[in-house]
């Protein structure tokens, strides 16, 4: 593999992944603005509130791999 090949598949690779982490926080960002007043009313505490949006994160970035 010659050098210009590995120059294009490492931008294209790193394109690929802001992209992808990019459409990860969006979909975050828009279902904690959906889901905070349930999250408020219930009483929740910090702690329980990030391990959901972190144990959600695999799952919202094999949603994304499509895109």
């Amino acid at each position: 593999m010659n050098i210009l090949h590995k120059y294009i598949l490492r931008t294209t690779l790193r394109n690929f992944l802001v992209a992808s982490l990019m459409f990860c926080l969006l979909f975050l960002v828009f279902d904690f603005f959906d889901r905070i007043d349930n999250v408020l009313d219930e009483g929740s505490n910090f702690s329980t509130i990030a391990l959901y949006f972190i144990l959600k994160i695999p799952g919202l970035f094999v949603m994304t791999l499509p895109f």
